[in-house]
């Protein structure tokens, strides 16, 4: 099974009204394994004039807007954001899709329908995408189900599902979650190798 890894950080947890400022995807192939480092990524922050957001939220991600920040500033040519990606809200959809064919994913009706990976991307990720990204639905569709690693790490006597971080330490992995969308996305994948 192919399937994405997918994470976001955004400006807060009100989905309705919150921004994403950084997206990270990794490519995986459960019947094909490459080494996870070999798999493909996609990594973009993404530029606005204005971002809506929640202080704690706001206060968990410095790197990233000093990065935008300077991109607005200086363009791409600032030798502290070289290799990084930046796109406006409108672009993103497209560009991911562009990513996604480039890859091998093929079209369906002008949109890329592909299975995804994440923890809590149903009830967050997905829905700032949504929300957040003009004509997101126009080039992209998830299917319904998603992969999530906190069923894969499950102990009876939890009260909740547990948390990226409690799912690494039980798969005997650094549980230091970084909170940057790159990184998120490969420990998913990480989690899910290690399980399956």
């Amino acid at each position: 099974m192919q399937y994405a890894s997918i994470d976001i950080e955004g400006t807060g947890l009100d989905t309705t009204v919150c921004n994403i400022v950084e997206i990270g995807i990794v490519l995986d192939d459960l019947q094909n394994k490459k080494p996870i480092k070999e798999l493909p990524t996609f990594h973009a922050y993404i530029s606005r004039k204005k971002y809506n957001g929640e202080p704690y939220a706001l206060s968990m991600h410095p790197t990233i807007f000093q990065r935008i920040g300077l991109y607005q500033k200086y363009g791409r040519d600032h030798e502290d954001i070289a290799g990084y990606t930046f796109l406006t809200p409108q672009k993103l959809a497209v560009t991911m899709k562009k990513f996604f064919v480039k890859n091998g994913y093929e079209l369906k009706r002008d949109k890329i329908v592909f299975n995804v990976a994440g923890k809590n991307f149903n009830g967050y990720d997905k829905q700032m995408l949504i929300n957040d990204i003009p004509d997101f639905t126009r080039h992209i569709t998830i299917r319904a189900r998603d992969l999530d690693p906190a069923i894969l790490f499950y102990e009876e006597g939890d009260k909740t599902l547990p948390s990226l971080s409690k799912c690494l330490e039980r798969a005997n992995l650094n549980p230091k979650v970084s909170h940057t969308a790159l990184e998120d996305a490969f420990q998913v994948v990480e989690l899910i190798r290690k399980k399956l």
